[in-house]
């Protein structure tokens, strides 16, 4: 299950960012779009950081659907105007991190399965990112 923090527990920097995330369909992350994800990710990620991080975001029931991170980040906004909170750590994300060696095969750092019925594993990750 998710971790739901309500807007009133949300650090002040990370609603403030909420107007300044997925402006654009760049692969790298801008200061704030890092700051939500660190945030959002924060268990899940380790050491991690998604400063300037370049990121690929997949959708669909077998993560099989390339989108964009404007689209996951309205999606983001959308979710707190309804509902007016973050979730954390999402059962139904799941982040692919990437070695130096794998950065340079896959042109990305991370990769970031959204709603995907079935695990991704890093091998099946950088095939797709390799088509």
């Amino acid at each position: 299950m998710a971790q739901i923090v309500s807007l009133e527990n949300t650090p002040n920097d990370i609603m403030d960012c909420l107007a300044y995330v997925g402006k654009d369909t760049l692969t790298t992350l801008n200061e704030c779009e890092s700051k939500c994800l660190n945030y959002k990710f924060q268990k899940r990620r380790g050491t991690f950081d998604f400063s300037g991080k370049k990121v690929f975001f997949f959708t669909g029931s077998t993560g099989q659907s390339r989108t964009s991170k404007d689209w996951y980040f309205d999606q983001l906004r959308r979710h707190v105007n309804i509902y007016g909170y973050i979730s954390l750590e999402n059962a139904d994300v799941q982040l692919v991190f990437f070695s130096q060696e794998e950065k340079e095969q896959t042109g990305c750092d991370v990769a970031i399965f959204i709603a995907s019925k079935m695990p991704i594993s890093k091998k099946n990750a950088i095939k797709r990112l390799s088509k």
